[in-house]
């Protein structure tokens, strides 16, 4: 029974962790707040040709050549976007990669 209730909070923490990565990733939780308010007046916004989203596929615990060519869709959209092949791993076992791989740095 106690196994089970720990599995219960697991499960819960878990899904509050998704909920509070999907609310700052869309926008509707600020990560931060300002040192200082913005100053009054009228706002200039510069357009540019930059993306307004970035998706990363990972592909863990997989070779390169078991994932570009015989997954036909994934090697579809690397051969339209984008694709990249130098980065490496930090440690062992995969939470520490995640990690870094959100906050730019081991936490």
């Amino acid at each position: 029974m106690v196994l089970r209730s720990h599995q219960v909070i697991g499960a819960v923490g878990a899904a509050m962790l998704l909920l509070l990565v999907a609310l700052a990733g869309s926008g509707i939780l600020p990560l931060g707040v300002p040192d200082h308010a913005a100053p009054p007046g009228p706002i200039s916004v510069e357009t540019s040709n930059n993306f307004d989203q970035l998706v990363v596929v990972l592909m863990e615990n997989r070779n390169l050549n078991e994932v570009y060519g015989p997954a036909t869709y994934l090697t579809q959209l690397a051969d339209t976007f984008a694709f990249s092949t130098g980065w490496t791993s930090i440690t062992n076992p995969s939470q520490p990669n995640y990690i870094a791989l959100i906050g730019g740095r081991e936490h």
